[in-house]
């Protein structure tokens, strides 16, 4: 399955949230994508563009553009995780979800597996009643697993915990040696299949696609904008 996998690496828990208790709250940033989370989410960058300590920013082009900040260096475990990726890293980040908190609906752009740079994350501190759901399947993942998921697809998070949840996430570039432990996880690529039945229809313009079928003012054309309507309230 491409939406979750869980790798074979484990980490300390004790040590991650030793040194996750060294970051008090004037460390932690709001994230930038505010439109889907209203309160309660922050971040942390350990690697980021130039190592700044005030950019929580994902998505720059190459590893390079990608620096250690001073929160990595003063932080020994959290190297040593990092350190057992043997692959290039872009952002590195804690993301926290305060209780109460939710992460809206939403997916990323180009950022899984098959497309090249795959979002690791890693529980440092979590509850059974934090929900994190994607492409409609549950998380369960335990303090200090590594699993991968495959954030094109639609995730959310709902924090119905008392407890702050935070995720160790890195975005590591795939090479010979994530593809090698992707393969001992048990990795098998899923095929895609187009749920409107039209490799040029998707999720971004189908809305679109039945706005200008509705104009056509035909029998053929009402018929497919109602089998597209039908298909994305299922």
């Amino acid at each position: 399955m491409s939406e979750l996998l869980r790798l074979k690496l484990n980490f300390n828990v004790s040590a991650l949230q030793r040194e996750l208790a060294n970051f008090q709250q004037p460390h932690w940033q709001q994230h930038f994508n505010t439109s889907v989370n209203e309160f309660g989410w922050s971040a942390l960058p350990l690697r980021s563009p130039g190592g700044r300590i005030d950019s929580v920013l994902a998505g720059e082009a190459t590893a390079g553009s990608y620096a250690d900040t001073p929160y990595l260096t003063l932080s020994p475990y959290l190297q040593q995780v990092l350190e057992s990726f043997h692959c290039p890293k872009h952002a590195v980040r804690l993301l926290a979800l305060a209780p109460g908190a939710q992460i809206k609906r939403h997916r990323d752009h180009e950022l899984s597996f098959e497309d090249g740079l795959a979002r690791i994350h890693i529980p440092v501190r979590s509850h059974h009643l934090v929900e994190f759901m994607i492409n409609d399947q549950r998380l369960n993942a335990g303090e200090g697993e590594a699993w991968y998921i495959n954030a094109n697809y639609p995730h959310s998070v709902n924090n119905a915990s008392g407890i702050t949840r935070v995720h160790l996430v890195i975005d590591c570039q795939v090479n010979s040696w994530l593809k090698n432990e992707f393969t001992q996880a048990g990795y098998r690529k899923k095929q895609r299949v187009n749920k409107y039945g039209d490799a040029s229809i998707n999720d971004d313009n189908v809305l679109e696609v039945i706005a200008r079928l509705k104009t056509l003012n035909t029998p053929g054309g009402d018929a497919m904008a109602q089998r597209l309507s039908e298909i994305i309230n299922k």
